[in-house]
């Protein structure tokens, strides 16, 4: 899915409406632009669902400062659309209701360009990093095995479980 994203020859521009957590962060990660607005929330918060923030976290290298990674990544702390945008994980920050018309307004002007410039220039920035997205991948794997083999996200989700049903059944 992240691969068949950046082997696009077009450009691809995400707007975030809401919420993006874990692949959804990623997705939009991959993408060439990112427009949010400032009460969004967003963030790379796998570790408190007991699984390694690898490949979110090699993701992030290419838009933000190795500080803010680490605390994204470490804490599984979420982040609004303010500082998301200072950090340079968004692109475009703009009021809620413009998200959608301005990422059409982008995707649109990508559009416009001619077809092998914008297929080369992408192509350089692929070529650039694909073996490190091939080893990021690879890893987020091992990584994510481990995790599961010691049965801590299980146990995460299970107490999650139980204090929604508990919750419920008040």
């Amino acid at each position: 899915m992240y691969q068949a994203l950046r082997d696009l020859d077009k450009g691809c521009v995400v707007a975030c409406n809401g919420v993006a957590v874990g692949a959804g962060f990623q997705i939009g990660l991959c993408a060439d632009m990112r427009v949010g607005f400032p009460e969004m929330k967003i963030g790379q918060s796998e570790v408190k669902a007991g699984l390694a923030s690898v490949f979110g976290s090699y993701l992030m290298t290419h838009h933000c400062g190795i500080g803010a990674n680490k605390t994204l990544s470490l804490l599984g702390e979420l982040i609004d659309g303010t500082r998301a945008y200072e950090i340079g994980l968004l692109t475009h920050l703009v009021p809620k209701e413009t998200v959608l018309s301005t990422a059409m307004d982008l995707a649109r002007r990508l559009a416009a360009i001619a077809p092998t410039a914008m297929r080369t220039t992408k192509r350089r920035f692929r070529d650039a990093t694909q073996r490190e997205f091939e080893e990021a991948c690879a890893e987020g794997v091992g990584a994510q095995t481990e995790c599961y083999e010691s049965g801590e996200p299980q146990a995460i989700q299970r107490a999650f479980l139980e204090r929604r049903a508990a919750k419920t059944r008040k």
